[in-house]
């Protein structure tokens, strides 16, 4: 499995940073990161998304600008299951593990 590590220039969000950010309640960060980017975005493209200990996890800027994206699907009552499924096709396609922070992503 292939661990991410914070890289200089992408930024280092805390789960705290992204919940101000997003105006989002920090539980649900908290669980977002563990359970969709950590465990089933992670799986799918080898490795977990957020790095730092337990109790101090954080994501770079990319992964923040998909935390904004999957927020939004939600609210427009996109199912976690179909943005997953498009997360993966996404990923796949764009060969990026951060396909909804991508530039080349466009939608209808």
């Amino acid at each position: 499995m292939i661990k991410n590590k914070p890289t200089l220039g992408e930024g280092i969000y805390l789960i705290k940073d992204v919940s101000e950010i997003l105006l989002l309640p920090y539980p649900k960060v908290r669980h977002w990161m563990h359970e969709f980017w950590d465990n089933r975005f992670g799986k799918s493209n080898g490795g977990a998304y957020s790095f730092g200990e337990k109790g101090n996890k954080a994501v770079n800027f990319f992964a923040l600008i998909e935390f904004y994206t999957f927020y939004q699907l939600r609210i427009q009552g996109v199912s976690s299951q179909q943005i997953q499924r498009a997360h993966q096709i996404i990923a796949k396609e764009l060969n990026t593990p951060f396909p909804f922070a991508a530039a080349e992503i466009s939608t209808d």
